[in-house]
Formats: structure tokens, C-alpha cells, sequence
């Protein structure tokens, strides 16, 4: 393993999927509420996004 600095980045960290789903579905629900249909589609999208990663038992994800 020489040539590369195999030591983890600081700023990339695991997030829990179930936890994000919980948190973007509600945020997703406050836009649509609030008539924003730009962010409403926007976390509609990642809120589907999850739930895929969540049904495949996908446990956590990178946050870059």
C-alpha cells in the first residue's frame, strides 16, 4: 500500500439512512406546506432516493 495516504478524510462522515430519510421527508413536508415546489421536488427526490437505499438494506451512507 505504498503511493497513497490511505488515512480516512476528515470531512467525509457516515450518515445513518433511516435517520437522513426521517430528516429529508420532513423537510420535504415544511416545503410543500410552505407551496416551495423547487425544494419540495428537490427532497421528494432525495426522500425517494433514501427510501430505495433503506429497502436494499443499506445502513449508511457517505455525507460528503
Amino acid at each position: 500500500m505504498s503511493g497513497r495516504d490511505w488515512t480516512p478524510l476528515k470531512e467525509i462522515m457516515l450518515v445513518d439512512t433511516a435517520v437522513e430519510l426521517k430528516r429529508v421527508v420532513r423537510l420535504y413536508q415544511d416545503a410543500d406546506f410552505e407551496d416551495n415546489h423547487r425544494l419540495a421536488r428537490r427532497y421528494k427526490s432525495q426522500a425517494e432516493h433514501l427510501q430505495a437505499l433503506v429497502d436494499a438494506g443499506v445502513e449508511f451512507t457517505v455525507n460528503f
